[in-house]
């Protein structure tokens, strides 16, 4: 994990999730929760630690440790 003194505590981690097949399949909303994501870190001056995603598994099935990207 990295620091996270930076920016005076003010420290994000983003995770990003398909919510149904579909969404996982296309892969479109996890980019578009991404980039929400940065934006709001960006305006309120948030340093962004690390980001997450699973494109792999929607939210109704188990999150397994393989299906993260780390």
């Amino acid at each position: 994990m990295k620091n996270l003194k930076a920016n005076n505590w003010r420290c994000a981690y983003i995770y990003c999730r398909g919510s149904t097949d579909e969404q996982a399949k296309h892969l479109t909303s996890i980019d578009q929760q991404e980039a929400y994501a940065r934006q709001l870190c960006e305006d309120r001056a948030i340093t962004i630690v690390e980001v997450f995603t699973n494109r792999d598994t929607p939210a109704a099935t188990a999150i397994g440790p393989n299906s993260i990207e780390w």
